[in-house]
């Protein structure tokens, strides 16, 4: 389990949780006051492979390891205490 962004230190909090195999993770995403954040946030996931693909199951959105973890899934305005769920899987 990774903590990802934390509820006391900004108004969004997650975590992610990647198996040992680092072929599946779930990563889930908390905004606490939606509104006093505007535009996009970004969250950046742990314990990926770097070189590995991965997809989003949902949506079938493909990302690399290196991206999810350096560059982030971005966010944008949501409102207070909405959630999300993602599930990916390594390709």
């Amino acid at each position: 389990m990774y903590r990802l962004a934390s509820p006391f230190e900004g108004e969004h909090m997650a975590w992610n949780f990647v198996s040992e195999d680092k072929a599946k993770c779930v990563m889930f995403h908390y905004v606490i006051k939606g509104k006093v954040f505007k535009g996009v946030y970004r969250v950046k996931l742990q314990g990926l492979l770097k070189d590995a693909d991965y997809m989003e199951v949902n949506s079938k959105k493909i990302y690399s390891g290196e991206s999810l973890m350096y560059v982030g899934l971005p966010f944008g305005e949501q409102e207070d205490y909405s959630s999300d769920m993602l599930i990916l899987e390594k390709i």
